[in-house]
């Protein structure tokens, strides 16, 4: 006798059960991904929106002058986040001069910027390697700190 009498489908199973197991998983997925990014009043959720950094900045950062007025730690930002490492030298360094300015101090390669807010030091500092930018960091530090001394020894 045939031992696959009876049997019907891949592996003896019932298609249509196999078939109503899968449709069910199918619609499980379907009702737990339609709720995804909406929040209780069925609408979307809100957009993150980046800060504006006003049109000052953008001004400045599009034109090749050195920005005028005092460092602020809002153009401190802008100029770090256009410039990365490894980007060419020539480009980042006109990117730094339309946003911060004029470094307060400079020792070698390394060029540094400061600007103390009450009791807060911010401190930015790119360092250059040959024809490219070889380290960008930026920090406010507190009173106190060995960082914070940048700000006292600047003058600023």
């Amino acid at each position: 006798m045939d031992s696959t009498r009876g049997m019907t489908g891949c592996a003896g199973r019932r298609p249509s059960l196999w078939f109503g197991v899968r449709a069910f998983l199918v619609l499980l997925l379907i009702a737990a991904g339609s709720g995804c990014g909406r929040d209780e009043g069925g609408g979307r959720a809100p957009e993150a929106k980046a800060p504006d950094r006003g049109a000052e900045l953008a001004a400045a950062a599009g034109s090749k002058e050195p920005i005028k007025g005092p460092l602020t730690v809002e153009r401190m930002m802008a100029a770090k986040s256009g410039v990365r490492p490894y980007d060419p030298w020539d480009k980042a360094w006109a990117h730094l001069m339309a946003t911060a300015g004029e470094p307060t101090s400079s020792e070698e390669d390394i060029f540094t910027w400061t600007v103390a807010v009450g009791e807060t030091c911010h401190v930015l500092e790119v360092r250059r390697a040959e024809d490219r930018v070889d380290a960008v960091m930026y920090g406010p530090y507190e009173k106190g700190t060995s960082q914070h001394g940048r700000c006292a020894a600047s003058g600023k």
